[in-house]
């Protein structure tokens, strides 16, 4: 009998080990992915300089306004981010003036990536430019972190003051 209650104890005690090693084994799993989840939904877009000139095309005899903008994009949660299909977006004043495709990125926590783009405009007539436009640019990409990933669109705007430049 007291085999039998000894062997019973034993398996008592293993079951208990079991449904904590389980409960262990699901929270973590549980943190990594929320962890995934909020890396990929923190994604961040920000323009951080931004340009605008007239130049002249080869095959066009009048001239299309150009917009440089500098900017960067990071995630301000906490595991390695990977973004692919990178689409761009710049509007002035509501207006889609172009989208352009970015390179596949990836950075560790803390860091981001910067980019440089071009968009050129060659519908709008450059003498009636808005010296104060406010200018959107959106990135619509795929957002992968840990085990979660998206297709998400994030965007910044700011209202530029360009002056007195005209074309």
């Amino acid at each position: 009998m007291a085999s039998r209650t000894s062997i019973l104890n034993r398996l008592k005690s293993i079951r208990v080990l079991l449904i904590l090693a389980l409960v262990v084994s699901y929270a973590g799993a549980t943190a990594y992915y929320v962890m995934s989840d909020t890396s990929v939904r923190g994604l961040t877009v920000k323009m951080f300089s931004l340009s605008r000139f007239c130049t002249e095309d080869s095959g066009i005899a009048d001239r299309i306004v150009t917009y440089n903008v500098a900017g960067s994009i990071w995630s301000s949660h906490s595991l390695r981010t990977s973004i692919s299909n990178l689409q761009f977006t710049l509007a002035v004043d509501g207006v889609r003036v172009e989208t352009v495709n970015g390179e596949n990125v990836s950075f560790d926590p803390g860091n981001g990536s910067s980019f440089l783009l071009t968009f050129k405009d060659p519908t709008v007539d450059p003498r009636s430019l808005s010296s104060s436009p406010k200018i959107v640019l959106s990135l619509t990409a795929l957002v992968s972190a840990g085990i979660a990933s998206a297709t998400l669109t994030r965007s910044d705007s700011l209202l530029q003051d360009f002056g007195t430049t005209t074309c």
